[in-house]
């Protein structure tokens, strides 16, 4: 920890871990592989294991501030190495709220870190997993995805340092949203848990993801052969099951405007809406057909929609790439 606060100016997370050795060896006399090289899962078990009895779950709620402990100084030092203009506003920035000073202290939290325990267990961190780190993006596979997507900190380090930062976060901002202490409670044990089951999942070789995609995968084969060689069935079922969620949504929207507390209009609202609804699921589970033929006009009008968007963004976009390319001065022969 003296070394993390009597650092260099401009110190940053990666320096701290890089000075940071593990409390205790959590391997459990297991050797730990290789870059490239995967132990079998019995032996990462063992590891685990043991890993768990050198540093018990209990110790890492363990933490004392040393004396000489100074979070402003890291964050002053670490300025150094910023663009000197933008150091104010990030600084103003983490004076708004404490979730917003959490966001900006990542150094002084890996500082503290620095000296708690830690199984021996390391891993590529992200660096700042904090709640506001997470988001959807898009995949080079073309799929919409939930993850982490801040890795200006990434470093080698304690895998425990990634979990810890998160749960805080969770906590902190459960405290800025005016949560109790028994439901920020209830948060930090639900995102460690989800972590957890996330772990084991990954870790096995036929549950979890693996046979939830392989289950999804033969439903979606049973019902595209099933629509190609009985589309007529298809069309009705489909139509049916509309109308049944149309109706259920339509009594649960009437019931939900007698909620005590609700005002006037927004009754009004939730009645209209309920009867419209439950309205359109009758017509379609009486009148199939007519429903069939109503539901292929509204799903190719919002196609038609959708597809004039689309096209026009996409000129937009191109309009905005000429536009910035043509602002950008060309380079000038040396």
């Amino acid at each position: 920890m003296a070394a993390c606060r009597q650092r260099a100016p401009g110190a940053n997370v990666r320096e701290v871990a890089a000075r940071t050795q593990p409390a205790s060896p959590g391997t459990g006399g297991h050797e730990t592989p290789g870059p490239g090289a995967y132990p079998a899962r019995e032996q990462s078990v063992a590891a685990g294991k043991a890993a768990r009895q050198l540093v018990p779950l209990a110790s890492h709620r363990d933490f004392a501030a040393a004396a000489s402990r100074d979070p402003v100084g890291l964050l002053l030092g670490q300025a150094e190495s910023r663009v000197p203009e933008l150091v104010p506003v990030r600084h103003g920035r983490m004076l708004a709220s404490p979730f917003a000073y959490y966001r900006g202290a990542a150094l002084p939290m890996a500082a503290d870190l620095a000296g708690t325990r830690s199984s021996g267990l390391r891993a590529q961190l992200c660096g700042d997993a904090h709640l506001l780190n997470f988001g959807a993006f898009a995949s080079p596979e073309r799929r919409l995805v939930f993850d982490l997507n801040d890795f200006d900190e990434t470093l080698p380090g304690p895998f425990e340092w990634d979990v810890k930062r998160l749960v805080a976060s969770m906590a902190v901002a459960g405290r800025d949203n005016g949560l109790s202490a028994k439901k920020r409670r209830g948060v930090a044990v639900a995102t460690a848990a989800a972590g957890l089951q996330a772990m084991r999942a990954f870790s096995s070789r036929t549950a979890g993801p693996v046979f939830g995609h392989l289950l999804l995968g033969l439903v979606d084969l049973a019902a595209g052969v099933i629509a190609l060689v009985w589309p007529g069935p298809t069309a009705l079922v489909l139509v049916l099951i509309v109308g049944i969620w149309a109706i259920t949504a339509g009594i649960v929207e009437i019931a939900a405007a007698f909620v005590k507390g609700e005002a006037a209009g927004t009754r009004a609202l939730f009645i209209f809406a309920g009867l419209i609804s439950v309205a359109f699921g009758v017509v379609l589970c009486a009148r199939p057909g007519m429903g069939a033929i109503a539901l292929a006009l509204v799903f190719g009008l919002f196609n038609l929609i959708a597809g004039i968007w689309m096209i026009v963004q996409g000129i937009e976009l191109r309009r905005t790439g000429k536009t910035m390319d043509s602002a950008v001065p060309e380079k000038q022969p040396a």
